[in-house]
């Protein structure tokens, strides 16, 4: 099985943009790989952290690497980019804040061909080996920093939808390949793992902003393209979160007790108008378990949860509203 399947070409495709450090520790995990027959494309999107000089000093350790500048923002367009620069059969896809196994492609390429799948997903860990997501096929999940497909597929199933600009590309294509018959098969020994979180709370807040609002309206895109799928997932068939109505409740109380502030004045009134949404919110995101310990630390990122779920609701209403889907 190993000496047949090396025979087949893959092409590894990595989006990045100022993570030099990052991505020089996946590339470096890319060149100890047991399955030899690969390349791998980088691209890049303008980095200004010396990304480019840093994978060029890697071409050694790395002959078949390929480093793209990209013009056009968004994860659509440069996950085709990718396709369209790769030569291999199978394109496997790692994220720049992964590291993979030295197993990682051969055993995604012995289960393709050993099952006959179309698209293959491997399991993601933590560095401590602590799961992190699911490998379920129940789960209509096919993340970027782990999967194997099909060039070909990905080629008759149209490429990546080019309108989601960050999030939920993914999800997209996998879905149109699987309504269109393709087979999706699961891999647990071929391992990547996630090595990057947000370090501190300035952090955690910077990428709400910068990549949770376009997850927001993006989101919408793929319920309205697929919502015979994804539907059921909605609560009251329009709130895609629990948080999502409490602060839309919120906002709305916010509203009244302002009302009330420029024409009655009565402390009553603003008490009675925004203390539930609080108490219903904290209940959401403060005491959602037994877990006691936990509280304070709850309590104390509870700015930060308002401000990430306010982001979500408003870009949540911005997408409804520039793709005509009512969904919150």
């Amino acid at each position: 099985m190993g000496i047949r399947s090396n025979k087949i070409k893959v092409s590894v495709n990595i989006l990045t943009k100022d993570r030099c450090e990052l991505l020089r520790k996946c590339l470096y995990s890319l060149s100890k790989q047991s399955y030899k027959n690969f390349e791998v494309v980088v691209l890049d999107e303008h980095s200004t952290d010396g990304t480019e000089e840093m994978v060029s000093q890697l071409s050694g350790m790395l002959p078949d690497l390929k480093f793209i500048q990209r013009t056009v923002k968004g994860l659509g367009h440069g996950r085709n980019r990718g396709v369209e620069e790769s030569t291999g059969e199978i394109i496997a896809f790692i994220d720049d804040d992964e590291e993979a196994h030295p197993d990682w492609l051969k055993k995604g390429v012995e289960v393709m061909m050993k099952s006959q799948a179309d698209i293959v997903r491997g399991a993601i860990y933590f560095p401590d080996g602590k799961p992190f997501r699911e490998l379920r096929d129940d789960k209509m999940q096919f993340p970027t920093a782990n999967i194997f497909y099909k060039k070909k597929v990905i080629e008759d199933v149209g490429m990546f939808d080019e309108r989601f600009v960050y999030g939920s590309e993914d999800v997209d294509l996998g879905v149109r390949a699987l309504k269109k018959g393709y087979k999706l098969a699961l891999c647990e020994e071929s391992i990547t793992y996630h090595c990057y979180l947000p370090s501190n709370p300035i952090s955690l807040l910077k990428s709400a902003w910068k990549v949770g609002r376009f997850r927001a309206a993006n989101r919408v895109l793929r319920y309205k393209k697929h919502s015979d799928i994804f539907k059921k997932e909605l609560t009251w068939g329009v709130f895609y979160k629990k948080t999502h109505v409490i602060t839309t409740a919120l906002f709305l109380g916010m509203v009244g007790s302002v009302l009330n502030f420029c024409t009655l004045n009565s402390s009553i009134i603003y008490i009675l108008s925004v203390s539930p949404f609080v108490i219903s919110y904290c209940l959401f995101r403060v005491f959602v378990d037994n877990n006691f310990y936990n509280y304070p630390k709850r309590l104390l990122a509870f700015p930060y949860f308002i401000f990430m779920d306010m982001i979500e609701t408003l870009y949540t209403l911005k997408g409804a509203i520039k793709y005509r889907y009512l969904m919150l």
